[in-house]
């Protein structure tokens, strides 16, 4: 069965998406996984990263029931087929519809966790973009994943909900999944030229939570922003630039963390 993780912040803006989109390059592209992609965002950013319009996604992602949304895991009679990327990678996108889960009865999160879990046997990896909030979609990824990484920028508001997650975390593991960790979190966006605010955030950061905090720091720059443009992992649009923003040496240190983790 392929493990379960889940890239969340309780803040918006943070590069959760883009995280997920590069993860997901890099373990079906670079390591030849077979990935799922799954999400659970009403703004279905990283759906649109697959299509470069509404009108050019397939009716099984942009049909409130379609087989490939992933609002059919939550179905107790599940029906869901993910779209097929490529032979190593699949999504189950979404639609602002799925925002009705978000007060879905605890049967339904119930359904969400046995299909993920039947699902996820055909996969290497699973990786859900969770919104940024707190409600049932954010709690039915968490009661389901094995891991959770949390990008956050260097700024208050971020760091608030990087706080804000790791509790969130905590009272599931007490109570719905034991099984559950925290991958690390990931300072996001940070600037090669680190002002004062940005060194306060990441020392304050660090200082709390220690060896949670990955060492790798993914920098600005223009590069990530054209590769968004262009719907693409900043892997494939430009590797120099990814190894340059310390992309690649995250990568490495989270498949080392995973690859702990498959060994429990």
């Amino acid at each position: 069965m392929g493990k379960i993780f889940t890239i969340a912040n309780e803040k918006g803006g943070v590069g959760k998406t883009t995280t997920v989109l590069n993860l997901a390059y890099y373990y079906s592209n670079v390591k030849q996984q077979k990935t799922l992609l799954l999400d659970l965002d009403p703004q279905h950013n990283l759906t649109d990263k697959f299509f470069y319009s509404e009108e050019s996604k397939p009716i099984s992602i942009s049909r409130k029931v379609g087989e490939s949304n992933s609002i059919s895991l939550f179905d107790e009679d599940f029906y869901g087929k993910p779209y097929v990327v490529n032979n190593r990678l699949h999504i189950l996108g979404t639609t602002a519809f799925i925002s009705a889960e978000n007060n879905c009865p605890s049967d339904e999160i119930a359904n969400f966790a046995e299909n993920l879990n039947k699902l996820s046997e055909q996969y290497d990896l699973v990786f859900i973009d969770c919104p940024p909030s707190v409600g049932n979609l954010q709690f039915s990824a968490l009661t389901s994943c094995a891991g959770v990484l949390i990008p956050t920028e260097a700024e208050a508001d971020s760091i608030k909900g990087v706080d804000k997650i790791i509790k969130s975390v905590s009272k599931i593991k007490k109570t719905f999944n034991p099984e559950i960790m925290i991958l690390g979190i990931l300072l996001n966006k940070t600037l090669k030229r680190a002002t004062q605010v940005q060194d306060h955030f990441t020392e304050m950061l660090r200082e709390q939570h220690g060896c949670l905090v990955f060492n790798s720091e993914i920098q600005r720059t223009t590069k990530v922003a054209e590769a968004s443009h262009f719907n693409q992992s900043i892997l494939e649009y430009d590797l120099k630039s990814a190894e340059h923003i310390q992309l690649l040496s995250f990568l490495n240190e989270f498949d080392k963390k995973i690859g702990v983790l498959n060994e429990k």
